[in-house]
C-alpha cells in the first residue's frame, strides 16, 4: 500500500467495523478494495480478532491498516506486532502526539518501537534485528485522523513530523467539533479540508 501511495494511486479501502473474522479480507479483496482498515476503535473487534484477520490479509498478499482508539492507545505498536501493515490514530489534535505516536510506531532513528518476537509479516522468521527493522520499516504507514478544528489549526505541524505517512480527515467528527453536525458538506467543514 505504502507503494501504491508513494506512485500516487488512488487506493480505497473497506473499513471492517463489526466483521471479526478473516472472511472479510476476501471479501474486500474479491470487490475490488485495494486494502483493509480493522476498525478497533468504534466496534467490538479485540486485538485477537485483529491479528486472525491480519494474518489473513498478510497471507492473501491484501494491505491491512488497523485503525485504535486515539493517541494514547496502548496498542500503537501492539497491533503492528500483530501484523497490521499500517496504524491509522484518531483524535491528532498536535504535533506532540504525533511525535508520541511516532516514537511509539517506528523503529530508530525515526522512533523508539521496542524490538518485538517474530513478527506476522516477516512470515514468524527472526532475521538479525536491523534486517528485520528495516524490512518492517519500508511497508509500514502511519497515518493521523485530523478530527476537530484544533486538529485543523496543527495539521501542517502534524503533517510535518517524520516518520508520519499521512493525515486522514474524520469529516463527521470534525463537521461535529465545529458546530456542524451532520453538515460535512457545509461551507466552514469543506474550508476545513
Amino acid at each position: 500500500l505504502r507503494s501504491r501511495l508513494a506512485q500516487d494511486q488512488l487506493s480505497i479501502g473497506l473499513a471492517a467495523c463489526v466483521i471479526r473474522t478473516p472472511e472479510v479480507v476476501t471479501v474486500a479483496r474479491s470487490t475490488g478494495f485495494d486494502f483493509l482498515l480493522i476498525d478497533m476503535e468504534h466496534g467490538p473487534i479485540g486485538i485477537g480478532d485483529m491479528a486472525s484477520m491480519a494474518l489473513a490479509a498478510f497471507e492473501a498478499g491484501f494491505p491491512a491498516l488497523v485503525r485504535v482508539g486515539g493517541p494514547a492507545s496502548p496498542d500503537l505498536a501492539r497491533v503492528l506486532d500483530c501484523g497490521a501493515e499500517g496504524i491509522v490514530v484518531p483524535h491528532v489534535e498536535t504535533a506532540a502526539e504525533a511525535r508520541h505516536i511516532v516514537e511509539k510506531c517506528r523503529f530508530q532513528p525515526l522512533g523508539r518501537r521496542s524490538m518485538p518476537s517474530p513478527l506476522v509479516r516477516l512470515g514468524f522468521r527472526v532475521p538479525p534485528a536491523a534486517e528485520m527493522m528495516a524490512e518492517i520499516e519500508r511497508d509500514t504507514l502511519v497515518v493521523l485522523m485530523i478530527e476537530s478544528a484544533a486538529g485543523v489549526e496543527a495539521a501542517e505541524a502534524i503533517a510535518a513530523v517524520p516518520g508520519v505517512d499521512g493525515l486522514m480527515i474524520g469529516a463527521n467528527d470534525l463537521a461535529a467539533d465545529m458546530g456542524h453536525v451532520g453538515a460535512v458538506d457545509h461551507p466552514e467543514v469543506l474550508a476545513a479540508f
